[in-house]
C-alpha cells in the first residue's frame, strides 16, 4: 500500500503543509492503490465531487487520509487493456528506448497524469502539465508530489495564440473552467500559450509525444496551437470532444487525424476502438452521448505521423481485445 512506501515521510510533510497553508480548500481523497497504485485528492467544493455518490470523505488530518487510502474506491475494481497499453506496445515494438513526452493540457487535479506516470512508458516519460485555474493547480501539485510524479506545471491556458484571455469558472463547478468572453465575478485573466511556443520555451528532450486535451470546449483552439513538426512527433492525442453544428471542426479532425472512439472514459476505456470515417458520424455519436449527459472522448492519431510507431499504434488500437 502507498502509505507504507518509502515516500511516507515526504507524503506526510506535503499533506500537513497543504492542510496548514490552504485551509480554504475542502478536499476529499480517492484511493486506487490496490489496482492502479496511486491516489488523489479532489476539491469537495466542486458540485460534482461534493456529491455523496462519490463516497468521498473530507480529509482534515493525516488520520483521515490513512483511513481513505486503506479503503480502495469500489468503482475501480478491474484493469482493462486501454490506449495506454496500445501506446506502450507500439513503442516497445518499434522504438523501445525512445523518450516520451506526456503533455497534460487541462490538468485539473492531475488524475490522468497520475495514471500515466504509473502505466505509460514507465521510466522514459517526461511530464509537462498546464492548468489555468489556481484552485485546481494547488491540489494538482499536492497530488503529483505525494505520488512522486516529477512534472513541470505551467500556470496558463493553452490556445492558438500567446497572450492573455478571460477565464470563466462556473460557481461551484471547478472542473468546468474555460476561456470565455463573458464577464462576471467568476472570471479572471490568465496567460495563454500555444503548445509549440510552450515547448520551445521549456525545451524538453523527446522522441515522441502523447497529448491529453480536456479544456471544456476549447480543444480546437489548442490543436491549432501545435506546429507541424511537433504534430509529426505526436503519437496520440486524447481529447474530450464537443460537436459543432457546422461540422467544420469535425471535418478538420477527420482530415488531419485518424479518430477513434474512447466513449466516455478517457483513460480506462477498453480496447479495441472503433474508427470514425466521416465528420457526420463523429458528430452524431457525440451528440447522442451529450444528450444522455455523458462526456465523449476520442483518441487522435495524426495523419502526418509516418513512423513505424504510428503504424503500430493504429494496428494495436483496432486489434487488441
Amino acid at each position: 500500500m502507498l502509505q507504507n512506501s518509502d515516500n511516507k515521510p515526504l507524503q506526510e510533510q506535503l499533506l500537513i503543509q497543504f492542510l496548514q497553508n490552504h485551509d480554504e480548500h475542502r478536499i476529499g481523497c480517492v484511493s486506487l492503490s490496490r489496482k492502479w497504485d496511486y491516489f488523489y485528492f479532489v476539491p469537495l467544493a466542486d458540485v460534482f465531487y461534493g456529491d455523496p455518490k462519490f463516497g468521498l470523505h473530507q480529509v482534515k488530518s493525516m488520520k483521515d487520509w490513512f483511513k481513505v487510502v486503506e479503503a480502495d474506491h469500489p468503482a475501480f475494481n478491474s484493469v482493462n487493456p486501454t490506449w495506454i497499453d496500445a501506446v506502450n506496445t507500439a513503442l516497445q515494438n518499434s522504438v523501445p528506448n525512445s523518450q516520451l513526452l506526456f503533455l497534460d493540457v487541462g490538468l485539473f487535479v492531475g488524475m490522468v497524469s497520475l495514471h500515466a506516470n504509473k502505466h505509460l512508458h514507465p521510466g522514459k516519460t517526461t511530464f509537462i502539465c498546464v492548468e489555468p485555474n489556481p484552485a485546481n493547480e494547488v491540489i494538482a501539485r499536492l497530488n503529483l508530489g505525494m505520488n512522486g510524479v516529477e512534472a513541470t506545471v505551467v500556470s496558463a491556458a493553452c490556445s492558438d495564440e500567446d497572450g492573455e484571455a478571460s477565464f470563466w469558472v462556473p460557481k461551484g463547478v471547478l472542473i468546468s473552467g474555460r476561456i470565455s468572453t463573458r464577464a462576471d465575478r467568476h472570471t479572471y485573466t490568465v496567460q495563454t500559450r500555444r503548445i509549440d511556443s510552450l515547448l520551445k520555451g521549456l525545451n524538453p528532450s523527446f522522441d515522441n509525444a502523447v497529448i491529453k486535451i480536456d479544456t471544456e470546449g476549447a480543444e480546437w483552439s489548442v490543436l491549432r496551437g501545435i506546429d507541424p513538426a511537433t504534430m509529426a512527433k505526436t503519437l496520440a492525442i486524447v481529447l474530450e470532444y464537443w460537436p459543432t453544428e457546422s461540422l467544420e471542426y469535425e471535418r478538420y479532425l477527420i482530415e488531419n487525424f485518424r479518430v477513434f472512439n474512447l466513449k466516455s472514459a478517457m483513460f480506462s476505456s477498453r480496447l479495441p476502438y472503433e474508427e470514425f470515417e466521416s465528420a457526420s458520424s463523429l458528430a452524431q455519436v457525440a451528440e447522442d452521448k451529450i444528450q444522455s449527459h455523458q462526456n465523449f472522448d476520442v483518441l487522435l492519431v495524426p495523419r502526418v505521423g509516418r513512423s513505424k510507431a504510428h503504424q503500430e499504434l493504429c494496428r494495436v488500437i483496432k486489434s487488441e481485445g
